[in-house]
């Protein structure tokens, strides 16, 4: 089987294979499929006629503000359960890793969906170069940030709104992340992620003091045991403004609990989150540690 790109007559079959390898449900799939974005770039492995694997391809950038180098974010690794344990993944990995060094690329970035696949990826070559740090709001201190966002917004204008433009989100974000190793993305991938945040019943949102943007946010409406959560897959703003951004977000989470992935280098419990495979000899002005955020994951 030879590495292939996929086109718009495999659609049907890649839907057919989010549905086994993700357990995508049909309103998930109107969402990916619905546009062209998961087959912008997706990497196949046919047999038979049939797709057996498959992987898409984001493009991305790792920098400080400083300096920046060139890769590709890869998710949506996936071998329908009737090839599998014939090494169809890792071949996809090793041809689209080779692939992607002939285009130039210096390197390659992915989030395992589970522990043990860390394990998997390393063997390929990928090391550990993000990690997240998690916490959790408690119950009284959720308290008492929703009784201060109603003076915030009524007496000091504050207030917080739905992505409207991607590229003020990236702008913020690049601007809010500078002298951090970070991983940016291009505009339209934060169209996306508000899209399947919307999914979720959450959004994309920035945060505006006096009308200018202040900070940015992305929340993850879930559902875990019968608790009601809301995951803050990002949340980027200046030191001095935290306790009033947070003010505002326990406000719209209302009474679900908020649980906040916050960058490596801030407080919280730390796990490890992303792994980088360099295709070429990195920056020196590259750290190992970088903040990768708003994954498809």
């Amino acid at each position: 089987m030879n590495l292939i790109s996929a086109n718009v007559t495999h659609k049907e079959q890649l839907m057919s294979l989010w549905r086994q390898c993700f357990d995508a449900d049909e309103r998930y799939l109107d969402l990916a499929f619905g546009r062209p974005y998961p087959l912008f770039d997706t990497k196949l492995l046919l047999e038979g006629g049939r797709v057996a694997a498959a992987l898409s391809l984001l493009p991305c950038s790792l920098g400080d503000g400083a300096h920046t180098q060139r890769g590709y974010y890869i998710y949506g690794v996936g071998t329908l359960p009737e090839f599998r344990k014939r090494g169809l993944s890792t071949q996809l990995m090793r041809e689209t890793l080779q692939l992607l060094a002939k285009k130039g690329a210096d390197f390659a970035v992915l989030m395992p969906a589970q522990k043990s696949l860390f394990s998997f990826y390393q063997k390929q070559g990928f090391d550990i170069c993000s990690c997240v740090s998690i916490r959790r709001i408690a119950q009284e201190e959720q308290k008492a940030l929703i009784a201060r966002a109603a003076n915030l917004r009524r007496s000091e204008g504050w207030s917080i709104e739905p992505l409207n433009r991607a590229e003020e989100y990236d702008a913020l974000r690049r601007t809010l992340l500078h002298g951090h190793d970070a991983i940016h993305w291009e505009p339209r991938h934060y169209q996306y992620a508000d899209r399947e945040s919307t999914y979720y019943g959450g959004h994309l949102f920035l945060l505006r003091s006096k009308g200018k943007a202040a900070a940015c946010a992305a929340c993850w409406p879930q559902e875990h045991e019968g608790k009601q959560y809301v995951i803050v897959k990002e949340f980027l703003c200046h030191e001095q403004e935290r306790e009033n951004c947070l003010a505002l977000l326990a406000e719209l989470a209302g009474k679900r609990r908020m649980i906040l992935r916050l960058p490596p280098w801030e407080e919280g419990e730390k796990h490890p989150f992303g792994m980088i495979r360099w295709l070429r000899e990195p920056d020196q002005g590259i750290e190992q540690e970088a903040y990768l955020a708003l994954t498809l994951d």
